[in-house]
C-alpha cells in the first residue's frame, strides 16, 4: 500500500491499484498549502484505532509488537519515492506510542525481503 501525488490529489494505492483519491486542497490550512501539498521531509507509518466506546479496541490482532511475525500487525519494506521517481528506504526512528500497552518494534535492516520494517499492536482496552 502507499500514497502518490498525481493530478492534484494524493492517490492511495493498494496492491498496486489506485484505490482512493484525496484532493490536495484537503491539506491546506486557512487557504495556505501545507507541506503535504508539494513536499514533506518525513512520513509516519503504523496503525490507529478509535471508537465511541468507553474502551479502545485492540491494535491489529491485539497481540503486542514483540510477538512478531504472524502475531502482531506489521509494515515491511517501508520506503519513500521522491518527486523525481527515485525510491529510498526509510530509516525509522523511535516510535510514538499511546501507552505502554500499545507498542512498536522497529527494525532498519538491509534484508531484501523485509528491509525497513516495524511491528505494532496491543490490547487497546489496557490504554
Amino acid at each position: 500500500m502507499g500514497f502518490w501525488v498525481a493530478d492534484g490529489a494524493w492517490v492511495f494505492l493498494l496492491r498496486r491499484r489506485a484505490n482512493r483519491r484525496y484532493p490536495l486542497s484537503w491539506f491546506t490550512v486557512n487557504g495556505v498549502d501545507g507541506p503535504m501539498t508539494s513536499s514533506a521531509d518525513r512520513i509516519k507509518v503504523g496503525g490507529e484505532v478509535g471508537s465511541g466506546l468507553p474502551t479502545w479496541p485492540s491494535m491489529g490482532s491485539g497481540l503486542r509488537a514483540e510477538q512478531g511475525y504472524l502475531k502482531a500487525a506489521y509494515h515491511r519494506r517501508v520506503y519513500v519515492i521522491h518527486p523525481m521517481g527515485v525510491p529510498s528506504w526509510s530509516q525509522l526512528s523511535e516510535p510514538a506510542q499511546l501507552s505502554v500497552h500499545v507498542l512498536s518494534d522497529i527494525h532498519n535492516t538491509t534484508d531484501p525481503d523485509w528491509s525497513t520494517y516495524l511491528y505494532y499492536g496491543g490490547n487497546g482496552s489496557d490504554c
